[in-house]
C-alpha cells in the first residue's frame, strides 16, 4: 500500500515546514484521522493538495476542488466545482463568506445517479477566495452521520462556521491540541 505509518510520521517530523508552506493538514490532524478510520476507508475532502497525496497512502480520496489547475494533480477522484456567489441574505451569519463550491455540481456528483459513499468528511477548502461559510447552507448535501474533521479553525470565520455546524448537527465537538483542527462526531458515534 505504499508508505507505512512510521514513514509518514517521519515525513511530517522532517518535512513539516514544507507541508505547512503548502497549506497541508498538519500531523495532529493526520493522526486524528488515522485514529478514526481504518486503512482503505474513503475520505471526502473539500479542497485538495499535498495532504491529499499523504492521505491517499492509506485511504481512498474524493476531492471537491474549485481550482481547475488542481484537478488530477494528486491521487483522488476529483469533483470540479468552481466557486459560486452565495445569497447575501443567507450568508450574513457566516462571516466574510461570499462564495462557495457550486452546490448543484456537488449534489449531482455526490447524490445523483451514482452516489458516492465515504467514511469521513475533511473540511480544508475552499481556499482563500470564498471562505467556508457556504458549507453551513449546503450541509444537506453531505452525509452528516460521518465524522467531520475541520482544518484551520484558528481563523475566526472558519471557527464561526464550525460552531454553527456543531449547533445545527447537535454533534460532539473535539478541539485538538493544535487549536486549529476540530472533529465533529455525530450522535451515532457517541
Amino acid at each position: 500500500m505504499g508508505r507505512s505509518l512510521d514513514e509518514i510520521k517521519k515525513l511530517y517530523d522532517n518535512q513539516h515546514h514544507k507541508l505547512m508552506e503548502n497549506w497541508a493538514i498538519n500531523k495532529i490532524c493526520y493522526d486524528a484521522i488515522s485514529e478514526l478510520l481504518p486503512i482503505d476507508s474513503t475520505i471526502l475532502e473539500l479542497g485538495s493538495g499535498i495532504g491529499t497525496e499523504l492521505l491517499n497512502i492509506r485511504y481512498n480520496m474524493i476531492s471537491i476542488e474549485e481550482n481547475k489547475d488542481f484537478i488530477n494533480r494528486h491521487p483522488s477522484t476529483y469533483i470540479h466545482a468552481p466557486l459560486r456567489r452565495l445569497d447575501k441574505n443567507k450568508s450574513s451569519q457566516i462571516g466574510e463568506a461570499h462564495s462557495w463550491y457550486d452546490w448543484e455540481i456537488i449534489d449531482r456528483e455526490l447524490n445523483g445517479k451514482n452516489p458516492k459513499t465515504y467514511d469521513l468528511i475533511l473540511i480544508d477548502g475552499p481556499a482563500h477566495a470564498g471562505g467556508r461559510g457556504g458549507l453551513y447552507e449546503n450541509l444537506h448535501l453531505f452525509d452528516t452521520t460521518k465524522p467531520i474533521v475541520f482544518d484551520d479553525i484558528d481563523r475566526e470565520d472558519d471557527r464561526m462556521v464550525l460552531e454553527l455546524i456543531v449547533k445545527k448537527l447537535d454533534g460532539d465537538l473535539q478541539i485538538l491540541s493544535d487549536k486549529q483542527t476540530a472533529i465533529i462526531l455525530p450522535k451515532k458515534n457517541k
